[in-house]
């Protein structure tokens, strides 16, 4: 079994990237961490009464912290990822377009 990694980013360069990507302009302000918890009980509340929010609480959570993976094994067994990161956001954001998610 493996966690699949292709490259660890903090989560302001990955939003950076994936603002990039998207063609919208990144957020000004970030919600500080110690405020994560307070958001997620928020956010679990909203999604448990059907409000359809696009993320969950234990996402809020775990974002207050810098948790990266080591994907050497991975890579060493099945090889380094062939489809960079920014292209891989691409491809996601052109899939969901397509089949009328976004």
């Amino acid at each position: 079994k493996y966690i699949l990694g292709a490259v660890n980013m903090t989560h302001k360069a990955f939003q950076r990237l994936v603002c990039n990507v998207v063609g919208v302009t990144p957020p000004r302000i970030m919600v500080p961490g110690f405020m994560m918890p307070a958001a997620a009980v928020v956010i679990d509340i909203l999604r448990r009464i059907g409000v359809p929010i696009p993320l969950e609480g234990n996402q809020l959570r775990l974002s207050r912290y810098d948790i990266y993976v080591d994907a050497s094994k991975m890579w060493h067994e099945l090889h380094k990822p062939q489809i960079d990161i920014r292209q891989s956001i691409q491809d996601t954001y052109q899939w969901y377009k397509v089949h009328g998610h976004i």
